[in-house]
């Protein structure tokens, strides 16, 4: 009797929570949250402890050397043949200088917001672990095939998105967006390839960068990740030293004087290109416009070449005709300007442009008469 009563008695409260009305307390349910993620991610990545034995990581993406401490700073170094640096980056702080060419400027904006993100990435090799301060959780949300759990915070004004996978809690994706000096919207997603052990660390193999509105030659592509080292030894400058070493360069009207950073010579295909110290101040400083055909000397090499300020503006498909040559450059990968040859033949001519063009030296540019 005493049963069936107590049975009556609970069977509404059975039933309510059955319906989702009664929910468990929450001990017996416990969301996700940012820290329980943050803590995840770190654990997938290596361990607590073996992150904090890192000082400092560095590694090369294309052209560009990155170098990052535990503590946020870094610095980031361009070179195409080594030891011609033709700029160098660096973060300290809530300071990114940067010197182009021997060109020195403290960045703003969002370009400054952009380098205090991925060096306190780069400082927590590629994990949450510098973000945990202020992070909010979004919730789990699904990216095609995979499930993402998304947390969010403030760096420099700027929003960030970050999405960790929910099966391997590795970092899979970040979304930095904000607004322009000028008004304008802006909005740059990084993700990151495969992660392989380094040190017993998963570090990822490669960073895919998109930003809304770029595209083309204009898109930054895929950065495949090389060379890792882990706590290298490094001068005790080293995060304050902006030294460049890619010559001078020199603009007067119709002529430009400087040094070669790199000549690319692809022996199969011909494919030739010769990159030079100048850039876009240069090249308008000297009144060169789109369309001159100009004269390259160097080493006793002389050719000539078709100008187009941005690669994104030939209107002559002509200058990709074998032993023809374009004299462009495309600024989300390279500050400077290079000459392209697609095709240069015959081989003779290859050859011979080889073994006149060196690293770093002189090399002049005229428009043809």
């Amino acid at each position: 009797m005493r049963n069936s009563v107590l049975e009556r008695l609970l069977m509404p409260v059975i039933c309510l929570a059955l319906a989702g009305i009664v929910r468990p307390e929450p001990s017996d349910q416990v969301p996700d949250t940012a820290a329980d993620i943050v803590s995840k991610n770190i654990q997938a990545a290596g361990g607590a402890e073996a992150l904090a034995r890192v000082r400092g990581i560095s590694f090369a993406a294309g052209p560009a050397g990155y170098t990052g401490s535990a503590d946020g700073r870094m610095k980031v170094r361009y070179v195409l043949e080594e030891p011609a640096a033709y700029e160098v980056l660096t973060v300290s702080g809530s300071s990114v200088r940067r010197n182009s060419l021997n060109r020195t400027t403290e960045l703003s904006g969002i370009e400054r917001g952009r380098w205090i993100l991925m060096a306190r990435l780069v400082g927590g090799l590629f994990t949450l672990k510098n973000f945990s301060a202020g992070l909010s959780y979004e919730g789990l949300k699904s990216l095609g095939p995979e499930r993402h759990h998304v947390l969010s915070t403030q760096v420099e004004g700027l929003r960030v998105a970050f999405s960790v996978d929910a099966s391997d809690f590795l970092l899979k994706r970040v979304v930095l967006s904000g607004v322009d000096s000028g008004g304008d919207r802006f909005e740059e997603s990084t993700e990151f390839g495969s992660a392989e052990a380094v040190e017993g660390i998963l570090l990822p193999t490669a960073l895919y960068v998109s930003q809304v509105g770029v595209g083309g030659t204009y898109s930054p592509g895929p950065r495949p990740l090389t060379g890792f080292r882990i706590n290298p030894d490094l001068p005790p400058d080293w995060f304050r030293d902006l030294t460049v070493s890619a010559g001078r360069a020199s603009a007067s009207p119709g002529r430009l004087e400087g040094n070669v950073l790199l000549g690319l010579f692809d022996e199969e295909d011909l494919f030739v290109r010769v990159f030079t110290n100048w850039t876009e101040e240069d090249v308008r400083a000297a009144g060169f416009k789109n369309g001159d055909v100009l004269v390259l000397e160097s080493g006793g090499a002389a050719f000539e070449t078709k100008l187009f300020i941005l690669e994104n503006q030939v209107n002559d498909p002509t200058v990709y005709s074998p032993g023809k040559s374009i004299f462009t450059h495309t600024p989300t990968r390279y500050p400077v300007f290079y000459a392209q040859f697609n095709t240069l033949s015959p081989k003779e001519r290859f050859d011979e442009l080889r073994a006149k063009i060196k690293l770093l030296a002189p090399i002049r540019a005229q428009k043809k008469d």
